[in-house]
C-alpha cells in the first residue's frame, strides 16, 4: 500500500538529493571548451507539489476529493528525455517524460455505521512537448529563460484497502486515462559558470555538456479539452530539479 501524505520532514529528506547533486554539480556539467554540435540530448529529473482539480467540477462542496483525500498535495516525480532540434539560437528541443504521484485517503465502507476503510489514489503521467530554452548568453550570464508546451495522457487508478482496484459501481472500475496539456515557464540556472573547470573535467570523463538547476511554474489542464463527463486531473504548480545535457 502506498504511504500516506508526505511531512514536511519527508518532503525535506526527498529534496535533500537534488540540493546534494545542486552542491556538486557544477563538477557534473561541461563548460565552454566543446561546440554547440557535440550536444544533442537532454535528461531532466524533477519534482513538484502536486494536487489534482478534481473537485472543480462538482458544485458542492466540500468534493469528493476533499471528502476522501482531504485536499492533501504530494510530491510529483518525473524523468523527461529531449532531442535537439535547433541550436543556433538557443536549445530548441522535444521530448518525453513519465512521472509519478500518489495520494493516500479514507472512505466509508457501505454506510456510515461499518466503519472506514484505506485508500490511495494513483496517477502514471505520460507527456510528450516542446521546449525552447535561451541559454545563448549563458556562459556570461547564467540565467537562462525557458518555455514549453505539450500533450498529456494521465494514467490514473483508485485503490482500496486490499490494494485493489476500487469500483465506482458495481462493475464500474475506479481506474482509466485521461488527456489534457500543458504549458511552463521558467529559468535555468547554469551551474557550468560557477566552477567551469569541475565541469570540464566532468565534460571529458562522461560526456556531460552542461548542467542547469530548473525552476519552472507549470499549468495543466488534463480534462480531456473540457469534457464534462472527464476527471479533472490537471493542477498549477512549481517544478524543481536538475538538467543534464549530453
Amino acid at each position: 500500500m502506498n504511504r500516506g501524505p508526505f511531512s514536511h520532514s519527508t518532503l525535506l529528506g526527498l529534496a535533500a538529493p537534488f540540493a546534494l547533486v545542486a552542491l556538486c554539480a557544477p563538477g557534473l556539467a561541461s563548460a565552454e571548451v566543446e561546440e554547440d554540435a557535440g550536444r544533442s540530448t537532454a535528461i531532466q529529473l524533477s519534482i513538484a507539489d502536486y494536487m489534482p482539480s478534481i473537485d472543480d467540477q462538482f458544485t458542492s462542496r466540500p468534493g469528493p476529493y476533499e471528502k476522501i483525500f482531504e485536499n492533501q498535495s504530494s510530491l510529483m516525480f518525473e524523468v523527461t528525455w529531449e532531442g535537439h532540434i535547433i541550436r543556433d539560437y538557443g536549445a530548441l528541443t522535444g521530448g518525453l517524460s513519465i512521472g509519478y504521484w500518489s495520494v493516500e485517503g479514507t472512505t466509508r465502507l457501505e454506510n456510515d455505521s461499518v466503519g472506514e476503510d484505506s485508500t490511495s489514489f494513483q496517477m502514471l503521467p505520460l507527456s510528450a512537448q516542446i521546449s525552447y530554452r535561451f541559454d545563448m548568453f549563458a556562459e556570461s550570464f547564467p540565467l537562462a529563460p525557458i518555455v514549453r508546451v505539450g500533450l498529456d495522457y494521465y494514467l490514473w487508478r483508485i485503490l482500496d484497502g486490499e490494494d485493489e482496484v476500487a469500483e465506482f459501481s458495481p462493475g464500474n472500475e475506479a481506474a482509466g486515462a485521461t488527456y489534457g496539456w500543458h504549458g511552463a515557464v521558467g529559468v535555468h540556472l547554469l551551474l557550468d559558470f560557477f566552477a567551469p573547470d569541475m565541469a570540464l573535467n566532468f565534460q571529458r570523463d562522461a560526456g556531460v555538456y552542461n548542467s542547469f538547476l530548473v525552476a519552472e511554474y507549470r499549468f495543466s489542464q488534463i480534462d480531456e479539452f473540457g469534457s464534462a463527463s472527464s476527471f479533472r486531473l490537471g493542477d498549477e504548480t512549481f517544478v524543481f530539479g536538475l538538467a543534464l545535457e549530453l
